[in-house]
């Protein structure tokens, strides 16, 4: 659960007897009843480094970001949905990573925030990039997601704008449609970063975050496809003609 203190810090109680909290400063556990450290680690460089986003005025989304021609695209979606495997996959095909399992973004400027040189993918995504799982850490042992630096591709400059923003989900057949302002704004809001933990509720803050990004021009598309390898592939020409 979190929430926001009347001095802009923000916390959240990660199961029983732990909370990280963060203000615009960074982030720091309050409380801590996890031991293992690489946990620890998780916590303040996942849930942590949102929450100074949010501390910060910046809109957190969960998923990844890459640029092509110096335009921002974010890639959205419930878990699952391979927004790290598209990220990657982009990324082998001229795309310029940006960032990986949270898009930070500042709603006024559209700026996108670089973060670490990564992606957190599963072993059937690692085998598909040509990857050995085996030689990369576990970076999750909930989720069994393994670590891939990415020193060997392009990454975006400073000073690169969140255009459009795709948000994906299973269908039969490949299908793109452009959402009105207000699906986009919900869409925006449910795919807030740690927004289904957010106490007390988050609704109005996280609306304010989303409509400042619409109405400052990011433009919305629900991408529905089959998820399939050689579907995905596919995607790059469809994704480059939105940033067209």
């Amino acid at each position: 659960m979190v929430n926001q203190g009347d001095s802009g810090r923000f916390r959240v109680r990660v199961g029983a007897g732990t909370t990280v909290a963060a203000d615009v400063d960074g982030a720091w556990f309050e409380a801590l009843a996890a031991e293992d450290r690489k946990l620890q680690e998780l916590l303040l460089h996942g849930i942590g480094h949102g929450l100074v986003g949010y501390a910060r005025g910046h809109a957190v989304l969960h998923g990844s970001s890459v640029s092509h021609a110096g335009k921002g695209l974010g890639i959205l979606g419930p878990s699952g949905q391979g927004k790290s495997t598209l990220c990657a996959s982009l990324c082998r095909e001229s795309w310029e990573f940006v960032s990986d399992v949270m898009i930070v973004v500042e709603p006024e400027t559209r700026r996108l925030l670089g973060q670490q040189r990564r992606w957190r993918l599963r072993d059937d995504s690692l085998i598909e990039l040509g990857e050995l799982p085996d030689d990369l850490p576990i970076d999750d042992d909930h989720t069994r997601k393994r670590r891939l630096l990415c020193d060997d591709v392009s990454v975006g400059s400073a000073d690169i704008f969140l255009e459009r923003v795709v948000v994906l989900k299973n269908a039969d057949m490949l299908e793109l449609v452009e959402l009105g302002p207000v699906d986009a704004i919900l869409a925006l809001v449910t795919n807030s970063y740690v927004a289904e933990r957010l106490e007390p509720d988050p609704s109005a803050h996280l609306l304010r975050l989303a409509s400042a990004l619409q109405v400052n021009g990011v433009r919305v598309f629900a991408l529905g496809y089959p998820h399939r390898w050689d579907v995905l592939k596919e995607l790059g020409p469809v994704l480059r003609s939105l940033l067209d």
